[in-house]
């Protein structure tokens, strides 16, 4: 009679059966974590926690917002060139044997 009931205890504490219940704490609380993820949001004691926090609840009603930029234009130009060739000038093999740097 004894090997049976610790059978049956045994077969309560299953992998499974702590999953689920690890499942049921998180569903119970999660009004009180989300709403302790806002109020950080709004009122976190420094401007990097109130960030993550605001980034977090957006991220998760909007979704991720991700921007990707076309390789090429539709003339088949990269989008960038134009700004890199300004802002990074390369001095020729000329002005560099004369001490020219870039800039």
């Amino acid at each position: 009679m004894y090997e049976n009931e610790e059978i049956t205890v045994q077969s309560f504490n299953t992998p499974d059966m702590y999953a689920k219940e690890a499942q049921l704490v998180f569903l119970r609380n999660a009004s009180l974590a989300a709403q302790e993820i806002v109020d950080i949001a709004l009122g976190g004691q420094s401007e990097r926690l109130r960030l993550d926090a605001s980034k977090y609840v957006v991220d998760r009603v909007l979704g991720r917002i991700e921007v990707k930029l076309p390789a090429k234009d539709p003339e088949g130009k990269e989008p960038w060139a134009e700004l890199y060739a300004a802002v990074i000038s390369e001095p020729s093999a000329d002005e560099r044997a004369q001490g020219k740097r870039p800039e």
